[in-house]
């Protein structure tokens, strides 16, 4: 069984690095840390595997919770072979039997009788396991500073956005297309007369379309990449690698500038395709806080009035960040003064 729960961008080297810099005590010197990374490096080999599964006597081969292989790594070719699967010549093993346990099913595994037979003091007549383990908690604790962590988790995260260009260029390009399709959809909705009824609602609703996409842009790259990390995540925090909260704060330093470019980016689409007359600065400022503390939509205002929501659940609307992303929006683009609307040159007198 094999669960590569590790950064894929990362090196083996800056995965051992990593690992070292926040495991090991906080007074280990950099040069002690590189010294012991480059001995486990020359230690395991790498390359080929084929040397490195060699240097065990005994190895245990494991699918689906059950012991698939036990035994002397010199009878692994023989042992598959009596059961005719035969391992190529100058083929490695170690990978001929991880590929026979993915291929090969449980059914068709216990068919053949493959598995090894678990001992008798293991077995019950239920099934049940008649050896119990002492009630003790393993409990980690974090060798390095807050600080460090956050200094190190920051620099891994930094190095992997880079890497991961594909996912870059997705992020940004998918942001053009929806932006730019919006602004053709809504072209000069915000530079028509705003007394007209139709204009405004032509006007509002293109502000709201592009605030929820910007909304959702900006939440859709950590709702896709964090399932993919998580893995690692609970490996890395239940051995008390690190914090959660210096795993969060990492996360947030590198998405609040990537978050910054990629609402900038939007906003120059549509800023001038609607023809906003909005502060430019403001309305991405407002929409860039959006993105950072995204949140339910129901109790903004404009699916339904908040004076039709129940009292009992009228409160929630101030938990709401798009909410305040919005009134700020809109301040800015109509230009709200003590007692009118400024609506396309017009002021139109605010009735209560």
């Amino acid at each position: 069984m094999q669960d590569d729960a590790l950064l894929a961008t990362a090196t083996p080297r800056e995965a051992l690095t990593f690992s070292a810099n926040m495991r090991l005590p906080s007074d280990t010197s950099r040069e002690a840390i590189d010294a012991l990374v480059t001995k486990t490096l020359d230690e395991l080999g790498l390359t080929p595997s084929s040397e490195v599964f060699f240097l065990f006597d005994v190895v245990i081969f494991m699918k689906a919770g059950r012991i698939f292989y036990q035994g002397p790594t010199s009878s692994v070719v023989s042992h598959f072979a009596s059961y005719g699967y035969h391992c190529p010549d100058s083929y490695n093993p170690s990978d001929f039997v991880m590929s026979l346990c993915q291929s090969l099913t449980v059914e068709e595994a216990d068919k053949k009788q493959m598995f090894v037979s678990a001992p008798s003091y293991l077995q019950s007549a239920k099934g049940e396991a008649s050896m119990k383990l002492d009630d003790q908690e393993i409990v980690f604790t974090t060798e390095s500073s807050f600080a460090k962590q956050l200094l190190w988790l920051t620099h891994r995260e930094i190095v992997s956005t880079r890497r991961d260009v594909g996912a870059l260029i997705g992020r940004f390009a998918v942001t053009f297309i929806l932006n730019l399709l919006f602004g053709l959809i809504f072209y000069n909705a915000a530079s028509r007369d705003n007394a007209d009824n139709t204009n405004f609602t032509a006007h509002f609703g293109s502000i709201t379309m592009c605030l929820i996409s910007s909304m959702f842009g900006s939440a859709q790259p950590i709702m896709l990449s964090f399932p993919y990390e998580r893995p690692m995540f609970l490996r890395e925090y239940s051995t008390g690698t690190y914090s959660s909260l210096a795993y969060f704060l990492s996360k947030l330093v590198v998405e609040i500038p990537m978050n910054f470019v990629q609402t900038l980016e939007a906003f120059i689409l549509t800023y001038f395709l609607l023809g906003m007359q909005g502060n430019f600065i403001l309305i991405v400022l407002a929409a860039w806080g959006l993105g950072m503390c995204s949140c339910s939509m129901l109790f903004v205002g404009f699916f339904i009035r908040t004076s039709l929501i129940p009292v009992f659940l009228r409160w929630a609307q101030y938990l709401c960040s798009l909410k305040y992303a919005m009134n700020l929006i809109i301040l800015t683009e109509f230009r709200l003064t003590s007692s009118s609307w400024e609506c396309g040159g017009k002021d139109v007198e605010i009735v209560e």
